[in-house]
C-alpha cells in the first residue's frame, strides 16, 4: 500500500492591525488622488451615506477610522461630497500617515526635525544678523543731477577702483582700491558729468552707488539694479555708461597730448554671446561712432573697441557702453584732463544726431 500524505496544517497568520489598514487606505487615497477629473464634477453623485459615521459602509466600524476614511475620500475625490478642496494634497495624507504611526506633525518643520532630533529644542536660535554677515543689497542713493532732464546716466560697477598716486607709496595695482569715493573712479565720474554739463550742456545723472561692497563678484549682478533704476528715475535717457578704470601697465594707459599727459580710453562691448542681447549690435554702432569722434579730437587718446562674451548690463538700453578710463598708475589729473576730451566727443554725437534714441 502507498503511504498515506500527511497533511500538516499552517497556523493560522494573525490578523494585520489597525494601523496597516490606514496605511492601505492611505496608499488608495493617493492613488484616487492622481486619477484625471472630469470637467464637470458637480454632475457626480454625492455620497450622502458618508454624512454619519453609523451609516452605510461605515457601519460596524471604529468611529475614528470613518472620520479617518472620509478625510482621505475627501482629498481624493472632493466631488464626492460636493465639497470644496481645502488645499491639502496628498501631502498632507502624508502628513496624517505620521502623524498616526509616530504621533508626529508633518506640517511642521521644526516638529518634524524635533522628533528626529531630540536635542535639537535645546540649541539656541541663530542671531538674525550674525557678526560677519553680508548687508543685504542697498537701496541705491538719489543720483546727483546735472540738468532737469538727464540726457546721459554715469554709474560705476567697480566704484572702489583707484590710482596709485592717489593712495600713497607702498601700493600694488593689486591694492589699487578705496572706498573713499574722492579718491577712487567715482570721482572721475563727477569729473566727466561736470564737463558734459558745463561745457557742453548735456544733463546729466551720476549714481554714486557702491555697487561692488560685496567685491567683484557680485558687482556686476548689484549695479543691473543700478542702471536699472537710473532708467527708472529719468525717462530721456538716451546713453547709459558704465565708467571703470582699467588694467593696463603705465606705457599702455597714459599718452601725451600738447605737452600734457592724458589716460587713455577703451571701449568695451557685450556681445551677449552667454546670455542673449538682443541690441548689442546697436551698442557696438554706439560705441564705433563716438570712437571716431575720439579720433577726430586726440587720435592717440583712444586704445580701441574690446568686445566681451559678457552682456555687462548693456541690454538694459540700446545706448549702453563700458567706458575705461586709464588704469591704476594714471593719476587723477590725467583722467580729468581725458574726461574733459569725452565729454566733447559725446557733444559731437549730440550736435550730429546720432546719439542713440530711446526706445
Amino acid at each position: 500500500m502507498g503511504r498515506r500524505l500527511r497533511v500538516v496544517r499552517l497556523p493560522r497568520m494573525p490578523q494585520p492591525p489597525l494601523l496597516l489598514a490606514y496605511l492601505a487606505l492611505v496608499v488608495l487615497a493617493l492613488a484616487l488622488a492622481g486619477l484625471p477629473r472630469p470637467a464637470h464634477p458637480k454632475y457626480l453623485p454625492t455620497l450622502a451615506p458618508l454624512s454619519t459615521a453609523r451609516s452605510g459602509v461605515l457601519f460596524g466600524i471604529w468611529r475614528p477610522g470613518a472620520r479617518v476614511l472620509r478625510f482621505l475620500l475627501d482629498q481624493a475625490a472632493p466631488a464626492l461630497s460636493g465639497a470644496p478642496r481645502r488645499g491639502v494634497s496628498p501631502r498632507g495624507s502624508l502628513s496624517l500617515l505620521l502623524r498616526l504611526l509616530g504621533g508626529v506633525d508633518g506640517t511642521s518643520p521644526a516638529a518634524f526635525l524635533a522628533a528626529a532630533i531630540p536635542a535639537l529644542p535645546s540649541v539656541p536660535p541663530a542671531p538674525a544678523n550674525p557678526p560677519g554677515a553680508r548687508p543685504p543689497y542697498p537701496t541705491p542713493p538719489t543720483p546727483v543731477l546735472y540738468g532737469r532732464h538727464p540726457l546721459i546716466g554715469i554709474y560705476h560697477s567697480i566704484s572702489k577702483e583707484s590710482f596709485l598716486s592717489a593712495l600713497g607709496a607702498g601700493r600694488t595695482p593689486l591694492d589699487a582700491y578705496s572706498s573713499d569715493q574722492r579718491r577712487n573712479v567715482v570721482r572721475v565720474g563727477t569729473f566727466l558729468a561736470r564737463y558734459l554739463w558745463r561745457n557742453e550742456g548735456l544733463s546729466v545723472a551720476h549714481s554714486l552707488a557702491v555697487n561692488d561692497y560685496q567685491g567683484i563678484i557680485g558687482a556686476y549682478r548689484n549695479s543691473r539694479r543700478t542702471a536699472r533704476d537710473l532708467l527708472r528715475r529719468y525717462h530721456r535717457l538716451r546713453v547709459l555708461l558704465d565708467l571703470e578704470r582699467g588694467s593696463g601697465t603705465a606705457a599702455q594707459s597714459v599718452t601725451v597730448l600738447r605737452g600734457h599727459r592724458y589716460a587713455r580710453v577703451l571701449l568695451v562691448v557685450g556681445t551677449g554671446a552667454r546670455l542673449p542681447d538682443p541690441s548689442w549690435h546697436a551698442n557696438l554702432s554706439f560705441a564705433h561712432r563716438l570712437a571716431a569722434a575720439l579720433r577726430r579730437l586726440a587720435p592717440p587718446l583712444l586704445i580701441g573697441i574690446r568686445e566681451s562674451r559678457d552682456r555687462l548690463n548693456q541690454e538694459v538700453l540700446p545706448g549702453a557702453l563700458q567706458v575705461e578710463i586709464g588704469g591704476p598708475y594714471n593719476t587723477l589729473r590725467q583722467e580729468q584732463r581725458t574726461t574733459r576730451v569725452l565729454a566733447a566727443a559725446l557733444d559731437l554725437l549730440d550736435h550730429d544726431g546720432t546719439l542713440p534714441a530711446r526706445p
